[in-house]
């Protein structure tokens, strides 16, 4: 997302990916001008998710050693931060 010119007559704000952003801006000279202030999103829940899951498992076959799968589970997904039901899906396959 782009935002000029902030709290004046001509704020605009631009939301697409950094190449949308670069076309229009590019194509519109008014665009180029004052101060910009480029935001960018974080990373993808999606990969913070995944590390959960594997810390997970991680922690999941150390519990299984010495308790029960379903409590190593419990305890797992706990401490992680993982779904339960995830990490079940995932000792199916062990």
């Amino acid at each position: 997302m782009i935002a000029r010119e902030l709290t004046k007559t001509f704020e605009t704000v631009l939301r697409g990916s950094l190449s949308e952003l670069l076309t229009r801006v590019r194509a519109d000279p008014n665009q180029q001008r004052g101060e910009i202030v480029l935001l960018i999103a974080g990373a993808p829940a999606v990969e913070a998710n995944a590390r959960q899951l594997a810390d997970g498992e991680r922690i999941f076959a150390l519990l299984h050693k010495e308790m029960p799968a379903s409590s190593a589970v419990r305890l797992a997904a706990e401490i992680s931060g993982a779904p339960k039901n995830a990490l079940y899906r995932l000792i199916e396959g062990l």
